[in-house]
């Protein structure tokens, strides 16, 4: 998760000059070093669309609609009335990293719709967090009807725990590469940025004053245990250097009945155009067309 949540550092340069700064920022002005790192956490920086990925952006159809005054782009995949599936990229990600999934997925008469969260990809804003990337689940919900299903990537499973949290019926859940644990999130963000330890408290207090609740409470760790957990699909590759696999044995642990799929050499992003993931997930979804989601 480290890559993730430091997304507005993520070139090698910069990163290089804030892990230089940010302990002199910390020590001779600290107000100000908190308000940057807190900035930073919630600023994504965006990366240009591969060749691979144009394609299925291109056939797909799209709308607009504004997530917290910020524009956001929609994809829609298929035929609207077909069983849903919403695609929910994680941060610095975006819609079209789901390519192989999608044309997986439409192929077998899913209707599927993704967006650019805000921040992100075509879409407006510079900063976003989960509560916007929920809203973004909800609209999706509001507009096609019963998600059948939700997959999520590394943040993006995060913010599908969010929503169902908030009231959005979703009938099953695959997270791939999902972060889970919270403190080990604030840690590696730390770490990423050079800050001491007060750095972390101030920040939780920030979260606190600014969104009323606890940090940790939006991790998948703690809202498992408040929600009633739809059928589960754990996605996740032994050697992922971003979000441990660590992450998901936890949540094995928690919600016993979710499914899991580990692999071995695919990493944090490659995972998610895999062809037997793809064909796992597939199946998955398809194995669960029962499931009502009203």
């Amino acid at each position: 998760m480290s890559k993730q949540n430091t997304a507005a550092i993520g070139d090698p340069f910069l990163l290089k000059v804030i892990r230089k700064v940010y302990p002199v920022l910390e020590r001779t002005v600290p107000p100000l070093a908190y308000r940057l790192a807190f900035r930073l956490f919630f600023t994504p920086i965006r990366y240009p669309v591969p060749e691979r990925e144009k394609p299925v952006l291109a056939r797909a159809d799209t709308f607009e609609h504004p997530i917290n005054g910020k524009r956001t782009r929609f994809y829609s995949w298929g035929q609207a009335g077909q069983p849903l599936v919403v695609v929910v990229h994680g941060w610095m990600g975006r819609a079209g990293q789901f390519y192989a999934l999608v044309e997986g997925l439409v192929s077998q008469g899913f209707h599927v719709v993704g967006f650019d969260g805000p921040g992100h990809g075509k879409s407006g804003g510079h900063t976003t967090n989960v509560l916007e990337f929920a809203s973004a689940i909800r609209h999706i919900a509001d507009k096609y009807g019963a998600i059948h299903t939700a997959i999520g990537h590394s943040f993006g499973g995060i913010t599908i725990m969010r929503a169902i949290e908030d009231g959005v019926k979703i009938g099953c859940v695959v997270m791939i590469s999902t972060p889970t644990i919270a403190s080990d999130i604030l840690v590696q963000y730390q770490q990423k940025i050079n800050a001491g330890a007060h750095t972390g408290e101030i920040f939780e207090e920030m979260i606190r004053k600014r969104y009323g609740f606890e940090f940790k409470a939006i991790s998948v760790a703690e809202t498992v245990k408040r929600i009633q957990v739809p059928p589960l699909l754990l996605v996740h590759d032994e050697d992922d250097r971003d979000v441990g696999i660590m992450h998901a044995r936890q949540v094995q642990q928690l919600v016993p009945d979710a499914q899991a799929y580990f692999t071995k050499g695919l990493g944090h992003t490659r995972i998610l155009r895999h062809p037997e993931v793809v064909q796992r997930v597939v199946a998955f979804v398809r194995g669960n067309l029962s499931k009502a989601t009203d």
